[in-house]
């Protein structure tokens, strides 16, 4: 008995330096917090038993705190942990993350995806991660996919490639503390959208699925670099492409510590078959969301 107590002591000092059981609480660019105000996002970090944890994180909605995702984490060893990654209940991924310590106490972290490097970078704690210095992303084929910047788990500045290893927009910002905004609002760029789409395609009532787009809202309000994440089929993507592209006017760029910056958005079109032959249901922009 005192000898397994003493192996389950030693372990629980070890997951101590890990991570510490909480909720963990990030501003605007992932800024780490003291408390829930100005918060827009958490991680829940629950011990299950010596050998796993689980990470709940959530995003901040108009509604209050809304899931996001949830990490099953197996501790394998000291420097090898497990992630298994829900979205809805659903695995999304599996990844194997492998810690070294480096002489300045931060470690260096390397994760592997179906046997691949998809993410080295650097961080002052194991779990959750907050993020220091340089961190490298790959694309699942293997090219890179950014450099990037950090400090105190803030982005600074950031390289970006594509999948075939074209260059693609440097310096963008996934969080800022004033988000970008297009004039007339959310029904302006449905009144837009529905035109643009229905006049290109005359099936669109047929469709169901979701297009999701990204693009870049540059500095001076404009939009760049539109791509197409995932699709539905190839001619209604080009259109949606092509609409997103087009759309008339400039943006109100997003702000992050009093400077106008670049921002990424990704937002899902959600093409739905309804009843009565009409193609769009609701649209909310608040959530990121475009639906059809």
């Amino acid at each position: 008995m005192k000898i397994i107590a003493f192996i389950l002591l030693l372990h629980l000092c070890c997951l101590s330096t890990a991570q510490v059981a909480g909720t963990y609480y990030f501003g605007p660019n992932n800024k780490p917090l003291d408390n829930e105000a100005g918060a827009r996002t958490k991680l829940d970090i629950i011990i299950k038993d010596e050998f796993s944890f689980q990470v709940e994180s959530f995003r901040m909605k108009e509604t209050g705190w809304s899931p996001v995702s949830v990490d099953k984490v197996k501790i394998r060893s000291e420097d090898k942990y497990g992630i298994r990654r829900y979205v809805s209940k659903v695995l999304q991924e599996k990844i194997t993350r492998i810690y070294e310590m480096s002489a300045d106490s931060i470690y260096t972290f390397t994760d592997h995806y179906m046997g691949k490097i998809i993410r080295t970078g650097e961080s002052s704690s194991k779990i959750p991660l907050v993020l220091e210095n340089n961190v490298t992303e790959y694309h699942p084929k293997g090219n890179k996919k950014s450099e990037s910047n950090y400090r105190q788990n803030q982005l600074i500045s950031n390289t970006n490639w594509l999948p075939d290893g074209e260059k693609y927009i440097d310096n963008l910002f996934y969080s800022v503390d004033s988000d970008p905004v297009y004039p007339g609002g959310t029904r302006a760029i449905h009144t837009y959208l529905y035109q643009y789409i229905t006049d290109k395609i005359s099936h669109t009532g047929k469709l169901l699925g979701t297009v999701l787009v990204r693009f870049v809202v540059m500095e001076n309000g404009k939009i760049s670099g539109v791509l197409i994440e995932s699709g539905i089929e190839p001619s209604l993507d080009r259109v949606v492409a092509e609409a997103v592209s087009n759309l008339p006017g400039k943006w109100k760029p997003g702000e992050l510590d009093g400077k106008q910056v670049r921002c990424s958005l990704t937002v899902p079109v959600n093409f739905l078959r309804v009843h009565e032959g009409r193609m769009f249901d609701f649209l909310d922009y608040s959530s990121g969301m475009l639906f059809w």
